[in-house]
């Protein structure tokens, strides 16, 4: 059977894809030793709330967050 796709996650840093996910649990694990002091709760709030926001880590590296939306999906 094949899965439908809601949405995809991507975090971007300096114009380059980083990440890109349909799982934001995935995508933080893999992210997450790249900013450690970015949570997964801040992320899975402010893609709920934002569907692109930008971040910066305490290291000081800028990160931008996307999420795209399958206008065609039905459940």
């Amino acid at each position: 059977m094949n899965k439908r796709i809601s949405k995809i996650f991507v975090i971007i840093e300096n114009g380059k894809a980083l990440y890109a996910d349909t799982n934001l649990k995935e995508i933080h694990n893999d992210f997450v030793q790249h900013a450690p002091d970015i949570s997964y709760t801040m992320l899975y709030n402010s893609f709920r709330d934002f569907e692109i926001f930008e971040r910066t880590s305490k290291n000081g590296r800028k990160f931008i967050f996307q999420v795209i939306h399958n206008k065609d999906y039905q459940p």
